[in-house]
């Protein structure tokens, strides 16, 4: 076993004018300390039910296919290669040696002199020359970028006719992630953050990753007319804008903007055959002690403990309980068996998840009124019990109607618009049967002074406006909820409609025994809590067989009228909640 802050680089040999040779590598242990000049690699493992031998350090190993195809291209004529690669050069049956160096993955690739990023070899189908033109396209679209204009920039003749391009865009198509692993592979991700230099190579081909970079500028900018016509999709869809959105999110993780939670959340969807590389795989691209306890990549805790470990370890980050807002629980056919309702699984995405909306709203609100998670109890509850969360917090009422779940994406062939506002009507008409209305200066008008009508406008817009990309833009005005009527009516108002849908997008509407509405988890249970360190509220259910004040977690909730402190003003007694 190597030392704690040395790996084991593999120095592979030269094949000498035969590229047929069979390959052949030696292992030799340095120090990161000593700063050794090696190249680190970035790959899909592939298969491994066939593996294909070579010889490393006179012993026979065998690796799979696609790294056996990937070391004859980096094999050189003349001269030995120092790589880095982790199916080589970190012993995969000592889990105790594996957690060490999946810890040094944050110098490991920071320190390499350049990281090379293998997309695989070009399919059988797509002919070379049309390989070759999908990278003059991306360079073309660099170098727009990098000239400020089209001036002076040649135009690919693969641009001229929608005959010409078709075989350059099924090459880029190729390489797109719903055809490519290794945009869906998690471990790709921190292997193209961390190095400071980086090369793109399939095939044959290669490119400077940061041609693909100063791409997506001109994706996300002007483009020609010429490059439109061609492409005929907007900037959010179609083959070339899934694979801009993918090169845009490794900058963002690049530029560290991300916090511990938007991190998790951006890459739960790429996938580890290890579920707890999951997270592992994303510690070189937090500060050190941010996640005190899952940093450890601990391969002898069991999958289930790891995530409990995660959801702490955010909490406690957050100082909030903002990773119980992220749809933290699975379906059934994908959930981790055994995990508490409350832990995030971050083993796989929700089949209906809410993205990033509530997500990026939860700094908007402050339902906790200024009452946050005690840090030393919720260490000493983790202590006592990995598997519960003690929560103080107050009742704020029974759920006593629900309305129909807005499924996103809704059932295939019906008219989206018209659906969505058809149910929106159905939870407007559930709002009139439940919930007590009062005209202007009565005593009867909603909580915040509202009438009915107001309230409604204001919670089917989470009483936010958002952009494009779900970000806040504004607090809701008159004008907003007059907006939400209009939709409503003639199904107009195009980002009113945005924000509406992204309020609606798998959730349920429903009215308290208080006589509040909210708009909640599709699975939303009997029970509404305000919890300190809650931005939003939450919904519980009594346990079944449990003690007092004994509960399953249900999920977040928008509830109008109590998101910012309100529900803390009622004078209620604030009791602590057992949560399973």
């Amino acid at each position: 076993m190597v030392s704690r802050n040395e790996i084991r680089i593999l120095h592979l040999s030269p094949h000498n004018g035969d590229s047929s040779a069979p390959l052949k590598a030696d292992l030799r242990v340095a120090a990161l300390e000593d700063n050794p000049d090696y190249e680190a690699v970035s790959y899909v493992w592939g298969s491994r039910d066939v593996l294909v031998d070579m010889e490393v350090s006179g012993r026979s190993v065998g690796v799979t296919k696609n790294l056996d195809a990937f070391l004859r291209r980096l094999r050189l004529p003349d001269q030995a290669r120092a790589l880095w690669i982790d199916q080589l050069c970190i012993n995969q049956w000592d889990l105790k040696e594996k957690a060490q160096q999946v810890r040094q993955m944050r110098h490991i690739y920071s320190q390499c002199r350049t990281c090379l990023l293998w997309m695989g070899e070009i399919r059988e189908d797509i002919p070379a020359a049309d390989a070759e033109e999908a990278l003059v396209i991306l360079r073309y679209m660099a170098a727009l970028f990098e000239a400020g204009g089209e001036e002076g920039v040649a135009v690919p003749a693969s641009l001229d006719s929608d005959a010409s391009f078709r075989g350059p865009l099924t090459a880029l198509e190729s390489l797109s992630i719903e055809h490519n692993p290794w945009w869906a592979r998690v471990w790709t991700v921190q292997e193209a953050v961390l190095p400071q230099e980086m090369t793109f190579m399939w095939g044959s081909l290669t490119m400077p990753w940061e041609t693909m970079y100063h791409a997506t500028r001109t994706w996300t900018g002007t483009q020609p007319d010429q490059l439109m016509r061609r492409f005929h999709v907007s900037h959010d869809d179609g083959v070339i804008g899934g694979l801009m959105a993918m090169v845009i999110w490794l900058k963002i993780a690049k530029s560290r903007d991300d916090s511990p939670a938007h991190l998790v959340n951006r890459w739960r969807f790429r996938s580890a055959t290890d579920p707890r590389d999951k997270i592992y795989a994303l510690m070189g691209l937090c500060t050190p002690g941010t996640l005190p306890t899952v940093e450890q990549c601990d391969y002898d805790m069991p999958v289930v403990d790891v995530f409990c470990d995660l959801t702490f370890d955010l909490m406690l980050s957050d100082e909030g309980l903002l990773p119980l807002s992220m749809d933290p629980r699975l379906e059934a056919s994908k959930a981790t068996p055994g995990i508490p309702r409350w832990a995030l699984d971050a083993s796989h995405i929700s089949d209906r998840n809410t993205d990033w909306f509530h997500l990026f709203a939860w700094p908007e609100y402050e339902a906790h009124g200024g009452r946050h998670v005690e840090v030393g109890k919720m260490l000493q509850r983790r202590e006592d019990s990995n598997y519960t969360l003690e929560l103080e917090g107050v009742f704020v009422g029974t759920v006593t109607a629900v309305g129909d779940v807005w499924l996103n994406p809704p059932e295939p062939g019906i008219d989206r618009d018209a659906a969505q506002r058809q149910r929106m009507r159905s939870w407007e008409a559930l709002a009139h049967e439940h919930v007590k209305q009062g005209a202007a200066g009565s005593s009867e008008l909603y909580p915040g002074g509202y009438t009915l009508r107001e309230a409604f406008g204001r919670l089917m817009l989470g009483d936010i406006l958002r952009d494009s990309s779900q970000w806040i833009e504004s607090r809701a005005d008159e004008e907003d909820v007059d907006s939400v009527y209009e939709f409503l009516d003639t199904g107009d108002r195009y980002w009113t409609r945005k924000t509406i849908w992204g309020m609606m997008s798998n959730q349920r509407f429903f009215v308290t025994s208080s006589g509040l509405m909210g708009i909640g988890h599709m699975d939303t249970q009997p029970e509404v809590w305000v919890f300190h360190g809650g931005n939003y509220p939450f919904t519980i259910i009594p346990r079944a067989g449990g003690g007092t004040d004994e509960y399953d977690f249900g999920g977040r909730c928008y509830v109008q009228g109590i998101m910012n402190g309100e529900a803390f003003e009622r004078g209620e007694e604030t009791r602590t909640a057992t949560i399973y």
